[in-house]
């Protein structure tokens, strides 16, 4: 699964230069139920546009009863989002990308490890997204981990490549051979590394 990640200069940069996006982005970690800038298709022209949406469907939408009200869905599965109703019309219509400069998961040990790009850049993270009343919200979507994820976690991001990133948002068919693909390989680093290299130098 994916449960936090962060965003830096390079995603505002990105938000700019792809989607002609032009409001400040804070560094910083975003955590489930914060607002984060997100790509969409926007316009009769379906280019990518970019604004603030929350993260997390409130359960309410899947059915929510006594034991889960008021908790977030995250994450959505790329091997189920088409079949299932609560994300059905949303992976058909609402597409987006999440750009983020990397993104955290914790291994058996409940050890922080950090993900990012292997060539620094940005990752763009593959969702959905619906309207509520207090805005738009979105979900990340998650398939089976790669090599370089699956030593931490059985779950990654479903991360897209730069050039696939107007096709995911606009076109349909596209993106449903997109749920099955393999995300690219990560630059994993974990903290107990970082420092024990720090403690040699």
């Amino acid at each position: 699964m994916c449960g936090r990640y962060y965003v830096d200069d390079g995603v505002e940069d990105a938000l700019e230069r792809i989607a002609g996006y032009r409001e400040a982005v804070q560094a910083g970690d975003i955590v489930p139920s914060a607002a984060a800038p997100v790509m969409a298709a926007g316009g009769k022209d379906g280019r990518l546009t970019a604004g603030p949406m929350r993260w997390g469907y409130p359960v309410s939408f899947a059915g929510a009863d006594d034991r889960t009200a008021g908790k977030l869905l995250i994450n959505a599965r790329a091997e189920t989002v088409l079949t299932k109703r609560s994300f059905e019309k949303d992976v058909l219509y609402r597409r987006c990308i999440i750009p983020a400069a990397g993104f955290y998961e914790w291994n058996r040990s409940r050890e922080k490890v950090t993900f990012t790009a292997e060539n620094g850049g940005v990752l763009f993270m593959a969702g959905i997204y619906r309207l509520d009343r207090d805005g738009k919200h979105f979900v990340i979507i998650t398939t089976a981990a790669n090599d370089s994820m699956r030593p931490v976690h059985d779950r990654m991001p479903l991360i897209l490549k730069e050039q696939q990133l107007q096709d995911w948002a606009a076109d349909t068919d596209a993106a449903r051979q997109m749920l099955r693909t393999v995300p690219p390989q990560l630059t994993r680093r974990q903290e107990y590394e970082q420092l024990h290299f720090d403690f040699l130098q």
